[in-house]
């Protein structure tokens, strides 16, 4: 889940492979069009390294777009994504579960029982399962 489309927040998108969903607000979608200015943009946070940026050469632009409000379900623990207008950037997206981080001892969130994920963007469910 992208949280803005600011590059050092999008930029590691395309080291996904595309099996993996990128998930983000409408609005970072919208945003994410011009790759040159936001490496110009992002290199002047770089210390003297800007020509690190010189290997990204795409810009993933997220999968699935919400207006306002997501779910995605990560096989009973559910999060929430929220766009509720600019922040840090104008398509900022917040994330909250309603169900606690580490339900029991920190082993039993590590089980790979679940590998399957809707993501309920809007009306239509998305479904991928994934790989063990």
């Amino acid at each position: 889940m992208n949280t803005t489309y600011h590059g050092d927040h999008t930029f590691g998108n395309a080291s996904f492979p595309t099996e993996v969903t990128v998930v983000s607000s409408v609005v970072n979608k919208r945003e994410m069009t011009d790759l040159g200015f936001e490496k110009r943009i992002r290199g002047g946070n770089m210390y003297g390294d800007e020509r690190l940026l010189d290997a990204i050469t795409q810009w993933r632009t997220p999968d699935v777009v919400f207006e306002h409000y997501a779910e995605i379900d990560l096989g009973g623990r559910v999060v929430q994504l929220w766009h509720f207008g600019p922040g840090n950037g104008p398509g900022d997206t917040v994330s909250t579960s309603p169900q606690p981080a580490w339900p029991g001892p920190a082993t039993s969130s590590a089980t790979r029982e679940s590998r399957t994920c809707c993501c309920k963007a809007g009306r239509n469910p998305i479904w991928h399962r994934y790989a063990e």
